[in-house]
């Protein structure tokens, strides 16, 4: 079974912060993390409503370096090939080039270079 956890960007501030807690109810994603303050590092949440993020899931896949593997994440083989991850006829897949392929073993011989959010012209995208 694999683990559920989702990131998030916020279209707003660019910002990707992992997902502490999804409110579908009030329609909000509660994000935190963790900052250098004045005494040390300090732990922060903040609240961002859905119309102003991108949720990201977990795929339960790592690839060839042991990173986790999101939706919307990039892909590059060690052949140079590039393909973007989505979740596709009711399952995570690797994309290259209109084809989909299985996540698992796309992941074996690639690397995590981006995400479709702050690197679409990896692979020509429009930025939204």
């Amino acid at each position: 079974m694999r683990e559920i956890k989702f990131k998030v960007l916020n279209k707003i501030t660019g910002e990707i912060l992992p997902v502490a807690n999804i409110d579908f109810k009030l329609k909000i994603v509660t994000v935190g993390g963790i900052a250098d303050g004045v005494l040390g590092k300090i732990e922060f949440y903040s609240e961002w409503k859905f119309k102003n993020v991108e949720l990201m899931e977990y795929t339960g896949v790592k690839d060839a370096n042991g990173v986790e593997i999101y939706e919307g994440d990039i892909l590059k083989t060690d052949d140079g090939y590039l393909a973007k991850v989505d979740f596709y006829d009711g399952e995570f897949k690797a994309i290259e080039d209109d084809v989909s392929l299985n996540l698992a073993d796309y992941a074996i011989s690639s690397s995590v270079v981006g995400n479709i959010y702050e690197n679409p012209e990896l692979l020509n995208l429009k930025s939204n």
